[in-house]
C-alpha cells in the first residue's frame, strides 16, 4: 500500500423529460447549461427525450439524446395537442437500469407518465433522485393557467397533476429556483428540509455585445418606426402573457413600437392574437412579429429594444427575464413564481398577472423617465453578473 486513498467516484445521470413537439424550452436550456457546468466538477452524463438517438460529448458532458416516441403511435395525429404532449415517452428507463449511476437529477417533468416511469427505475434500482423545480409554477395549476374546460381539467389530474405529484413525493431532494417557491412546495408535503436553491443561470453569451451589422439589421427588419422600442420574448402560449402585453398597447402614452419575438406554430397566429386582443387596426403597423430567431438574432433584439415587458401568469423562473437583464433591460413584468426573486425594485417594476391597465402604466411610468429606465438596466445587468452565472 502507498498510503493514500482514491476517492470513489459518483456517477451523476441528469435526465431532461421533454417531448418533441416542442424541444427547445426554458427548462430544457437550463437543465444542458446546469449539466455542462456540473460535469466540470463530476462525472456526469445528460440524458435528453429527443426526435433522434445520438450521443454527443459537449467538452465534459456526455450528452444522451434519445428518441422519443408517442405511446399511441399513428393515431396521434388524430388526437388534441393536449393529450399528445402527456403521451410520449422514452427509453431512459432502460439506462437508468443499465447504467449504474449513483443519484439523478430530474430536469422539467412534462411529460410526466414518462418522468414517472424513470421516477420508477430509480426506485427499483435503489438509485435516490433530486428534482430541481422547473416548471412548478406551471405544473402545479396547469388546468388553470390553460383555462381549461371540466373535461380537459379532469384529464389533466390524470396524465400531468397525479404523477407530478407522486414523482416529487419520491424526490430526496428538491432544488428549487427561488425562495419564492418555499410555500407552493410546503403545499405539495416538501419538508424544509428537503429543499435546497439551486437558481437558474443565464447563458453567457446573452452578456456578450451584438455586431453593429447585426443591430443595424434587427432594426431594419423589426423596428423600423418612432419611439421606444417595448419587446416581448417567449413562447405564445397564452399563459406567457401575449395576449396581456398586445392588450396593454392600446393604452401606451406617446410614439412606440412593439416586438413579439417567438416561434408560432401558424402563419396566421400574429393576426389571430392581435384579434383576440382587441389590438386597433391603426396600432397594428407598430407591432412586428419575428416568427422563429436565432439567438445572435435574439441578443441584438434585446440590445435593440428599451424595454423588456413580459407579463406572464405562468413561470417559475423565465430564462427570457435573464437574457433580457444580461443584456441590459429593465424590465416589466408579474408577481408570479420567482420571478420576484429575479427582479427586485431597482431592476424593474412587477405587477399582477392578467392586468393589462398595469402593465400600461408601469411601462407609462418608465417611457418618462428615462434615467430611471437606464439605471434599471445597469442594475439588471449585475444582478445577473453577481446571482445567475451557471
Amino acid at each position: 500500500m502507498n498510503g493514500t486513498l482514491k476517492e470513489p467516484v459518483v456517477r451523476i445521470l441528469s435526465v431532461i423529460i421533454a417531448h418533441p413537439l416542442r424541444k427547445v424550452c426554458g427548462a430544457t436550456n437550463a437543465g444542458l447549461e446546469l449539466s455542462a457546468a456540473t460535469a466540470n466538477l463530476i462525472p456526469l452524463e445528460v440524458a435528453v427525450m429527443w426526435d433522434a438517438d445520438e450521443v454527443t460529448q459537449e467538452g465534459k458532458l456526455t450528452r444522451r439524446n434519445m428518441k422519443s416516441f408517442s405511446m399511441v403511435g399513428s393515431l396521434g395525429r388524430f388526437i388534441p395537442r393536449f393529450v399528445r404532449v402527456p403521451l410520449f415517452d422514452s427509453r431512459i428507463p432502460e439506462l437508468v437500469k443499465k447504467g449504474k449511476y449513483d443519484l439523478v437529477h430530474f430536469h422539467n417533468l412534462v411529460p410526466s407518465w414518462a418522468a414517472e416511469r424513470v421516477a420508477k427505475a430509480c426506485r427499483r434500482e435503489g438509485i435516490p433522485y433530486v428534482i430541481s423545480t422547473h416548471g412548478f409554477v406551471e405544473l402545479s395549476q396547469y388546468a388553470k393557467i390553460n383555462n381549461f374546460g371540466p373535461l380537459k381539467s379532469f384529464l389533466i389530474k390524470f396524465v400531468i397533476t397525479r404523477p407530478f405529484h407522486r414523482i416529487v413525493a419520491g424526490a430526496e431532494r428538491l432544488f428549487a429556483l427561488s425562495d419564492c417557491e418555499f410555500d407552493l412546495l410546503k403545499r405539495m408535503g416538501v419538508p424544509p428540509s428537503k429543499i435546497d436553491v439551486v437558481t437558474n443561470g443565464v447563458n453567457e453569451f446573452y452578456l456578450g455585445e451584438p455586431t453593429e451589422v447585426e443591430k443595424s439589421d434587427i432594426r431594419k427588419r423589426f423596428m423600423n418606426k418612432q419611439g421606444p422600442v417595448l419587446l416581448f420574448m417567449g413562447s405564445l402560449h397564452g399563459y406567457k402573457g401575449v395576449g396581456t402585453f398586445l392588450s396593454s398597447l392600446k393604452d401606451i402614452k406617446g410614439p412606440f413600437q412593439a416586438v413579439v419575438a417567438g416561434r408560432f406554430k401558424d402563419p396566421n397566429e400574429p393576426t389571430m392574437l392581435m384579434d383576440a386582443a382587441n389590438v386597433p387596426a391603426e396600432l397594428r403597423k407598430h407591432i412586428n412579429f419575428t416568427g422563429g430567431i436565432s439567438n445572435e438574432e435574439l441578443r441584438a433584439i434585446y440590445h435593440c429594444a428599451d424595454l423588456f415587458v413580459y407579463p406572464t401568469n405562468g413561470d417559475t423562473l423565465p430564462l427570457v427575464v435573464l437574457e433580457a437583464m444580461a443584456s441590459g433591460l429593465p424590465i416589466v413584468s408579474t408577481t408570479v413564481g420567482g420571478i420576484p426573486f429575479e427582479v427586485p425594485a431597482e431592476v424593474g417594476t412587477l405587477v399582477e398577472p392578467n392586468d393589462a391597465a398595469a402593465v400600461a402604466k408601469a411601462v407609462n411610468d418608465l417611457l418618462v423617465n428615462p434615467e430611471k429606465m437606464r439605471a434599471m438596466g445597469q442594475a439588471a445587468r449585475q444582478r445577473v453578473e453577481s446571482i445567475f452565472i451557471w
